[in-house]
């Protein structure tokens, strides 16, 4: 009994040491909790002594490390003075730093460890090279943060830079929209023309999509690209009326003049060459000429707002054969604008000045080689970053190209349908309908298929749905209007110039209620 009470006394005492000694042990595998920041004290006898300080931050702000680690010869050293354990995933870049994240991710998820340095009351900078490359100077900080968009804590008076443009989140004015938004707001204006001859609601359009492509362009290069494709739709007028004059069939009603006839053979009996030109004939070539111009310089405005660029980062990752391709049309024009400009001054350097015949010749070749270069090599870049590179090298499957094909058949049937087939619009919109659900499970499937990710996605906020809204909106009036009343939306005599109804003239305001959803530039943003 006396053995058992001596023992029943020490087991309270037994108890409590070894809990007091679970609870002083730290786990070597978890990281310690957030402390309070380090001291600027701390941090300038640090540098001052020529040493480097380290502060490394998890997800969640957890200070990993906040301490001085000496000399360190490269940034992963500067980790292992600081006791933090580096793992990597099979390409041999740096997944998890001390236990964050537990587990290396299986695939990229946009969060990844950012290497930052900084020198004391500077700004944190994004390293230019690699932690194992990168020599870390004597009396700098180095700083790590984990996340998609992140900067280390602020340290003797370090202070993050300001967002950049394409930084995730970065909601401020003068962020670029995401090209979609642009894209869907152009096609509901270029849909909204398509669907009328009246001339001033053609020419309304097409003011209120260059008040915002100039208005909210992305770089001062774009001004050039939006005056080339409004040269272009200026020529398609001129060249739908010059064939009307020529060879126009409708020749009814007030005449302009008469230009002398041209006899043709028999078998061209069906072709008149001159005879009366007439109000009425050149009233409707100038409206069918317009609608063709205003969908031109609507898909130049999407084209001035949502770079090439970034576009194509843009894209499903299952159209990266396309994209590439893609790459080369869109970079097309904008390279010759520039090319020329370069020839043009390169010349006058010079002092060259040949005859006109000759400084043509000496022109268009080096213009089209040299953009021709330039939109190649960014494709051969693309290639060479692998987008659109597959996991394994076998064929397409073939419910991946059945459903290809088939989608590809119901839209053009489809849009058959709906613009050129009398009676046949319900049906035309079934196949559309039925093609774009073939052609998203086509890229669904594809898409399993790639190694393709991507580096700070372009966000979709609030204001591109607005922006992708009211493209939707205006193609939604525009189709109303000429639902409830077809003699103003295509005039049947358009010399007479029927008024606009309010409906009408909602859609150039629906147009333009892009300004009021985006803000400027950053470049030009006041």
């Amino acid at each position: 009994m006396t053995a058992a009470r001596s023992i029943g006394r020490r087991l309270p005492a037994a108890a409590s040491l070894l809990l007091l000694a679970a609870c002083s042990a730290t786990p070597a595998s978890s990281p310690s909790p957030a402390g309070p920041p380090s001291g600027d004290d701390d941090v300038a006898a640090c540098t001052d002594a020529g040493d480097v300080w380290l502060v490394v931050a998890a997800e969640d702000g957890t200070r990993l490390a906040d301490q001085c680690v000496g000399t360190p010869a490269t940034g992963t050293a500067a980790l292992d003075a600081a006791g933090l354990d580096v793992a990597r995933d099979a390409s041999g870049f740096i997944c998890a730093v001390g236990g964050e994240p537990a587990q290396c991710p299986a695939a990229f998820d946009g969060r990844f460890w950012q290497y930052y340095t900084a020198t004391p009351g500077g700004e944190w900078a994004f390293a230019t090279a690699g932690s194992d490359e990168a020599v870390p100077a004597p009396g700098t900080i180095e700083g790590w943060c984990y996340g998609s968009a992140c900067t280390p804590p602020e340290i003797a008076d370090v202070t993050a830079p300001p967002p950049r443009a394409d930084e995730v989140g970065a909601a401020r004015p003068g962020r670029e929209l995401h090209p979609g938004a642009w894209w869907a707001w152009a096609a509901g204006a270029a849909a909204a023309v398509s669907l009328t001859t009246h001339a001033l609601l053609a020419a309304l359009v097409a003011a209120a999509a260059g008040a915002v492509a100039l208005r909210r362009r992305p770089a001062d290069g774009a001004r050039r690209t939006w005056w080339l494709y409004v040269s272009l739709g200026a020529a398609i007028v001129v060249v739908r009326l010059v064939l009307q004059a020529v060879l126009g069939v409708n020749r009814a009603g007030t005449v302009l003049f008469t230009l002398p006839r041209v006899p043709l053979p028999t078998w061209a009996a069906g072709i008149r060459l001159g005879g009366p030109v007439t109000v009425d004939g050149m009233a409707l070539a100038l409206g069918d000429g317009l609608r063709l111009a205003v969908i031109v310089m609507c898909v130049g405005a999407a084209a001035v707002l949502a770079s090439p660029r970034r576009a194509l980062r843009a894209l499903p990752a299952a159209l990266g054969e396309a994209t590439t391709a893609m790459a080369i049309a869109l970079t097309v024009a904008p390279q010759l604008l520039d090319s020329a400009a370069r020839v043009r001054r390169a010349r006058r350097l010079r002092g060259s000045t040949p005859g006109r015949a000759r400084l043509l010749r000496s022109l268009v070749l080096p213009v089209l080689g040299d953009a021709i270069d330039r939109s190649v090599s960014i494709a051969a870049a693309m290639e060479a970053r692998g987008y659109g590179a597959t996991l394994d090298a076998r064929r397409v499957p073939a419910a991946t190209a059945g459903l290809t094909a088939a989608a590809l058949g119901l839209l053009g049937f489809g849009a058959v349908a709906v613009l050129g087939l009398p009676g046949a619009g319900a049906a035309g919109t079934a196949c559309l309908v039925a093609g774009g659900v073939c052609s998203a499970a086509a890229m669904t499937l594809a898409r399993r298929r790639l190694a393709v990710t991507r580096y700070r996605p372009t966000p979709w906020t609030r204001r591109e749905s607005a922006v992708a809204a009211s493209g939707t909106a205006t193609f939604a009036v525009a189709a109303w209007a000429l639902a409830t009343d077809p003699a103003v939306m295509r005039p049947t005599s358009p010399a007479l110039w029927p008024a606009p109804t309010p409906a009408m003239l909602a859609v150039p305001l629906l147009v333009a209620c892009a300004l009021a959803w985006t803000a400027a530039p950053a470049q030009e943003a006041r």
